[in-house]
């Protein structure tokens, strides 16, 4: 099986992961769950857009080829677009992260399996702020000195997890910062810089950048998202085997 991507804080979008990573590592955490599929086995996801899928040349569609797509954006800027529709005909299974997007199943990051959102750890601080590494100055995000703040460059996604997990109110910008903070049941305030914040199944509260510090006490848990999305990724893995 090869994935691509897998929904991780830094990976190259080009990147080929295979079942070869060392014991314990989070990569293999995620991947496990999808074992015992056929070699020939691509999963897409991560920070992907799909009309860029089709740019792939180990997207295609044969016998003895399977495509998938988890956590993808499927959003498009117009109702016809070539690059969507090349990425649409050659993908065996297409699950979005919009889960406003009725044309496909929603299937948002596989991250959700990884024990981290098991039983998170208790915060130690009141607040903290996931900062998109380059977007956050781009919108004009003030984060006062107090609060602290991990970017989405940080070097993995278990110091990713652990950081969102420190606080008992998450703030961020990014996507799946917002999205791991409402998997571990932190109280969460999305500010986001595209209507990215629309697409959860469960939403969060969300802020602007200019009246996000007026909003820390609004944010409410979901407390059942942890659980409806992987109950999400584990029927689309039924279908998958099914092919």
């Amino acid at each position: 099986m090869s994935v691509v991507n897998l929904a991780t804080v830094t990976l190259p979008k080009t990147l080929k992961l295979r079942q070869t990573s060392p014991p314990g590592s989070t990569i293999t955490n995620v991947t496990s769950f999808w074992d015992n599929f056929a070699s020939r086995t691509f999963i897409y996801g991560g920070d992907k857009i799909f009309g860029g899928l089709s740019n792939y040349p180990s997207l295609r569609r044969d016998k003895q080829t399977l495509s998938i797509t988890l956590g993808v954006g499927t959003m498009q800027s117009f109702p016809i677009l070539w690059c969507y529709m090349k990425a649409r005909r050659l993908m065996d299974l297409i699950g979005s992260r919009d889960f406003c997007n009725t044309r496909y199943s929603y299937a948002p990051y596989p991250s959700s399996m990884v024990p981290a959102f098991d039983a998170p750890t208790d915060p130690i601080h009141d607040v903290d702020f996931c900062a998109h590494g380059r977007k956050t100055d781009k919108i004009g995000i003030k984060i006062p000195n107090h609060i602290p703040v991990l970017t989405n460059s940080c070097a993995d996604l278990d110091t990713a997890l652990n950081f969102i997990s420190s606080g008992a109110t998450v703030i961020s910008n990014s996507y799946l910062s917002v999205y791991w903070g409402i998997l571990m049941r932190r109280k969460t305030l999305c500010v986001p810089f595209s209507n990215k914040v629309a697409k959860y199944r469960l939403r969060p509260d969300s802020a602007t950048a200019t009246n996000w510090q007026d909003k820390i006490s609004n944010p409410i848990a979901q407390p059942n998202m942890r659980d409806v999305v992987r109950a999400i990724t584990t029927d689309l893995k039924a279908l998958a085997h099914a092919r």
